[in-house]
């Protein structure tokens, strides 16, 4: 392999193994690109690492990094400090890039300089592949909110993993900060775009499979909490303080184990991702949506609007 290439996809890993092979192919069947794939193994326990050691052997572009667990942020500073890319691009071991990705959005960056991030389409769906819904982001709501230094949602593009940014400009605003052990694109985000723009290919091109027991449902207030964080430090750096208080408060905010007293607050989290499965899934007329419903209800009985949308699809079919 080269020393450069033209884009590093940076993926973390924990225990992925009934996601790794589909999410590991989507990536290496991307057309016409020079790119390397840099896998960090986040303390599996499974068989991810020898899925991914698998690819690494009969795929030269693969590299495989092995590393006790340090979380998500860690896992992407690694990954992106090792990069030899000239565009960084992300990729979730639970997620599919579509064909046409890599090329779509790099052709994007190419066509200004001053591009720093770009997006596009996410199709999000469940564990099992049943389509939930899709998005594409704003790309002016996102510009205006960053530069008014507010945040109506937590999310500028569709996702995390189906960004590319640029190298430079990634090591220029100082890359992922492990202060934000959540909500850490959020971050990063914020700084890429003070620093250049933002576009999107208007086209779906990654697959984002959604969990019931994933951040976004279980941690979705220490999302909320760092989001306003990192909010608090684009404020600082403009006008020109320190931003240390910020990311100290950041670094101390999440409790990053499961404690047993917040066990039945957790159950109630899954119980509502269960619901909302269910609520997109009727509203595209899937009768799947059903055992969604039944699945929030066994979690947790007292969900009554899984009782309404059980209700709704019974009498609708």
């Amino acid at each position: 392999m080269n020393a450069a290439c033209k884009i590093s996809v940076v993926m973390s890993v924990h225990n992925d193994e009934a996601t790794l092979t589909k999410a590991m192919e989507s990536v290496l069947t991307q057309d016409g690109q020079d790119f390397e794939f840099i896998v960090v193994i986040d303390g599996a326990t499974d068989g991810s690492r020898a899925i991914a050691e698998r690819f690494a052997r009969t795929d030269e572009r693969v590299r495989v990094i092995v590393r006790e667990n340090r979380g998500l942020t860690e896992s992407l500073i690694e990954g992106c400090t090792l990069a030899r890319g000239e565009f960084i691009a992300r990729q979730d071991a639970d997620d599919m890039s579509l064909p046409g990705r890599f090329r779509k959005q790099l052709e994007l960056l190419e066509t200004d300089p001053e591009i720093t991030l770009a997006g596009c389409g996410t199709r999000f769906v469940t564990p099992e592949e049943h389509e939930l819904y899709h998005t594409f982001p704003d790309v002016i709501e996102a510009m205006a909110q960053v530069s008014a230094c507010r945040l109506s949602g937590l999310q500028i593009l569709s996702g995390h993993g189906s960004a590319m940014f640029r190298t430079s400009a990634y090591k220029q605003v100082g890359g992922y900060r492990k202060e934000f052990y959540f909500g850490q694109d959020v971050d990063l985000w914020i700084r890429l775009l003070e620093i250049g723009t933002f576009r999107s290919v208007d086209e779906i091109l990654y697959t984002a499979r959604l969990s019931p027991r994933g951040i976004s449902s279980i941690r979705r207030p220490e999302q909320i909490a760092l989001a306003a964080l990192s909010l608090e430090t684009a404020r600082a750096r403009r006008k020109g303080v320190s931003e240390e208080p910020f990311l100290l408060a950041a670094a101390q905010l999440p409790d990053r184990g499961a404690a047993p007293s917040k066990v039945f607050r957790s159950r109630i989290r899954e119980a509502q991702g269960l619901y909302f499965f269910g609520s997109c899934l009727s509203k595209r007329g899937n009768a799947i949506a059903r055992q969604y419903f039944l699945r929030s209800l066994a979690m947790w009985p007292l969900q009554i609007r899984s009782w309404y949308g059980l209700i709704r699809v019974w009498s609708s079919h």
